[in-house]
């Protein structure tokens, strides 16, 4: 580790994402650089270290501990393929998603899990989205990954239409190889992600009712649908119990909220309140039986 004290700051920052999985365009996006100056920074980073393969310069910055996020000795470890920007078999990437996930559960579940996905997919972005209701016409991102640079960014609403998840509303998947940007020029999202491919799938309450959507996007084609419907085979119905259970807790907040008036005098409609704390107890347990459903299978 002797030559990591030759980089500088901005180089060791490029390296410990580099040992975190990112892609070129995931830097970029993260440090606010253009891709040409952090693949400048990497031939660097290379030249000082005497490394120039992917694989090797992830195990140096995890070796130095500039990627504590994944240790060499924890199972959380991305497969060597994923460091390198390939593809991996399904199988090892379903183990490192569920060791990276494990324990988490709410937001921190759902963060971590767009995080994996976007490494798994080798996609530069991912997101899971809430609908709006009743009408579900806009949607609300919760996880985003990369993280916005700025709170506000996620809690923009995007509509629905036109767009690549009306679709996905209607047959609850989507697949856009290539030419999504242009196909669709007036979806804001995909305009701010600069994405040329898509894939999603839609998140779905006890029910069966659509409440939300799980999607990549990438500046470049997309093409492992197998990984993809395997990860959402396992990790879907778990994440669309998580932000069920978000949107449960946000309605108990409100309806716990409405008890006092705004001027500290009780509603009168407290039988009606009532009615509607009921209702989310008897959500609340069914998002419970469902989570340890999945958890045994």
């Amino acid at each position: 580790m002797q030559s990591i004290h030759l980089l500088t700051a901005r180089e060791k920052e490029v390296l410990a994402l580099i040992g975190q999985g990112c892609s070129t365009a995931q830097i970029a996006l993260s440090l606010h650089r253009s891709q040409k100056t952090v693949q400048s920074h990497r031939l660097s980073i290379g030249r000082k270290l005497g490394v120039h393969n992917r694989v090797e310069l992830a195990r140096l910055a995890i070796s130095a501990g500039l990627s504590p996020l994944f240790n060499s000795a924890s199972a959380d470890a991305p497969p060597s393929s994923i460091l390198a920007g390939e593809s991996a078999p399904a199988g090892e990437l379903l183990r490192w998603i569920d060791g990276d996930t494990a324990g988490a559960v709410g937001p921190e579940f759902l963060r971590r899990l767009v995080r994996c996905a976007a490494k798994a997919m080798q996609a530069s972005h991912a997101f899971i989205a809430e609908l709006t209701l009743p009408d579900r016409r806009q949607y609300r991102l919760v996880a985003v990954w990369p993280e916005p640079s700025r709170n506000d960014e996620q809690d923009c609403l995007f509509p629905i239409a036109p767009g690549p998840c009306h679709s996905l509303l209607i047959q609850h998947s989507e697949f856009i190889p290539k030419g999504v940007r242009n196909r669709f020029p007036n979806d804001p999202l995909i305009q701010r992600l600069q994405a040329d491919s898509f894939l999603g799938t839609v998140l779905l309450d006890a029910a069966k009712t659509p409440i939300g959507i799980l999607a990549v996007a990438g500046e470049q084609e997309i093409s492992s649908l197998h990984n993809w419907m395997s990860l959402i085979n396992k990790f879907g119905p778990r994440a669309g119990h998580e932000l069920e259970r978000l949107l449960t807790e946000r309605l108990l907040r409100r309806t716990a909220h409405k008890l006092v008036g705004p001027n500290g005098s009780p509603i009168q409609s407290l039988l009606d309140i009532t009615s509607r704390i009921d209702e989310v107890v008897n959500r609340q347990e069914q998002i419970a039986l469902s989570l340890e459903q999945v958890t045994q299978k």
